[in-house]
């Protein structure tokens, strides 16, 4: 089982989603482009893949960590950095995601749908985690700390946009999609629980519904999905 993701691995994959795998250099304008340049751009092809099949599998393996962990940590008190650690995955799996209808499967490692790796069912693997299997709501352990509280709202924020979202992306590829129905309930079921969790606070409905802009605009455009809703 591989290990869970090291702040070396979470930067490099970062690094990794903001670089172009595509090769951009110009294009012969004739039709005799040197036979060594026409195999320089078939390993740069090739290479391209791989790193590809690379990143998609380190974030998969990182979701099977994740898991893994998430059952150890069952019965536990939850301190923040596990959201942290939970905010990020979802973070890195939406920056590889494919966008709905299909894309540049260079720069989105991710499927939309599949039968094991496609982003939407990674995110609901993440989120059942916390939201179902441990009910990670009632175990944190938050100091009172204006940080760790802000810390918990960017936490909640994320996993109610990313369970939704996927909700999102799963409609797109069509109503036969059988993890539709189970990401539908999902998400219904985190937005039950963050409700719960915002309502004690109106300044917390109000940055939710900021960070939720935000990540609107960071995400729906490019993944060519529509807007989700404020809480």
């Amino acid at each position: 089982m591989a290990s869970d993701l090291s702040s070396e691995d979470e930067d490099d994959l970062r690094r990794q989603s903001e670089i172009d795998l595509r090769n951009t250099e110009p294009s012969s304008e004739g039709d005799d482009e040197p036979e060594t340049a026409q195999l320089a751009k078939a390993a740069e092809e090739k290479a391209a893949k791989q790193r590809v099949k690379a990143t998609a599998k380190k974030i998969e393996e990182a979701v099977k960590a994740f898991e893994v962990r998430s059952k150890d940590l069952a019965g536990q008190r939850i301190a923040t950095t596990e959201l942290v650690r939970m905010r990020t995955l979802l973070q890195i799996i939406l920056a590889y995601a494919q966008p709905a209808g299909g894309g540049d499967s260079d720069l989105h490692v991710l499927p939309i749908s599949g039968k094991n790796g496609d982003w939407p069912r990674l995110v609901g693997r993440l989120l059942n985690q916390h939201f179902k299997a441990m009910r990670a709501l009632n175990a944190f352990d938050v100091k009172a700390d204006e940080s760790e509280h802000h810390r918990v709202i960017e936490y909640l924020a994320f996993a109610r946009f990313a369970a939704q979202i996927a909700v999102v992306g799963a409609r797109s590829t069509g109503p036969g999609n059988p993890i539709l129905k189970p990401l539908d309930q999902l998400a219904k079921d985190v937005e039950t629980q963050v409700r719960a969790v915002i309502s004690l606070q109106e300044d917390d409905t109000h940055e939710i519904r900021e960070i939720n802009d935000r990540l609107n605009e960071r995400f729906t455009v490019r993944l060519a999905l529509d807007p989700i809703p404020h809480p």
